[in-house]
């Protein structure tokens, strides 16, 4: 089987974690940058990391969504 993911021989070579990963729906390049950082052997820590990541991500989304932005003409209406 080939990886078609587009990484180099950098990439993770463990393709059967890779491939679980990418199975749950992870982005590739963000599943090689992981693996890379925390290596293979612990797939329970990686996916720990995925779900912190995307915590993480989206508490930002709703922090920008509730804080106006100064800079914007609603900001400037409401104030």
């Amino acid at each position: 089987m080939s990886d078609d993911s587009g990484i180099g021989s950098g990439g993770p070579s463990n393709t059967e974690v890779f491939d679980s990963l990418i199975n749950m729906g992870f982005h590739p390049e963000m599943v090689a940058k992981v693996i890379q950082e925390y290596g293979e052997e612990n797939e329970h820590k990686l996916v720990e990391e995925f779900l912190t990541y995307q915590e993480l991500e989206r508490s930002s989304q709703q922090q920008q969504q509730v804080e106006p932005d100064p800079t914007s003409s609603e900001y400037a209406a409401s104030s």
